[in-house]
């Protein structure tokens, strides 16, 4: 009887215990950037180029996520077609563990997309690098730089004349 009074509050302290330091929840899988582009890949030389990128991430370890994203390239001297439009896939590779506040990261994305009269729909590469700032926090603010190419279905193009595109991308994930 005295064995197993003390292995039902050993069981009841240890419950507690676990309760006490339950861990904060810090997995955030949707992803909302806006960033200027820089690129001649852009229908217009007049007006403002941007992107915008819209994601959904999910951890496949404490250093790896993988993303699907919609990512949009656009030139506001252009507005009503899309420069470069590409929906895809992609792993986000931290040099810190999940439960840091801060982490370097290394981006590598593949995706399928295109759209302007100049380039054919494609593959797209793309393959970055960014910081995440408050990883622990509810809201994770991130730059990140990507550089974009389309390997367009045109086969007089070189790769030096592949449409390209260079995002400075700022984010918050969520």
């Amino acid at each position: 009887m005295r064995c197993l009074l003390s292995i039902i509050l050993l069981t009841i302290s240890s419950v507690t215990f676990a309760a006490d330091v339950k861990e904060k929840s810090i997995s955030k899988n949707w992803f909302i950037s806006i960033g200027p582009v820089f690129s001649d890949a852009l229908l217009g030389t007049n007006g403002t180029k941007y992107a915008l990128e819209f994601a959904y991430r999910t951890g496949l370890s404490e250093k790896v996520d993988i993303t699907y994203f919609y990512n949009g390239s656009f030139n506001t001297a252009s507005q009503g077609s899309t420069g470069i439009s590409v929906f895809g896939a992609g792993f986000l590779f931290y040099t810190n563990e999940r439960t840091s506040d801060s982490s370097f990261f290394f981006r590598t994305d593949i995706g399928y997309g295109g759209g302007n009269r100049y380039t054919d729909s494609s593959f797209t590469l793309a393959a970055g690098f960014g910081f995440d700032f408050f990883r622990t926090k509810d809201f994770t603010f991130e730059v990140n730089y990507k550089h974009q190419r389309v390997a367009t279905t045109n086969v007089s193009n070189l790769i030096g004349s592949l449409p390209a595109v260079n995002q400075l991308m700022f984010g918050i994930i969520f």
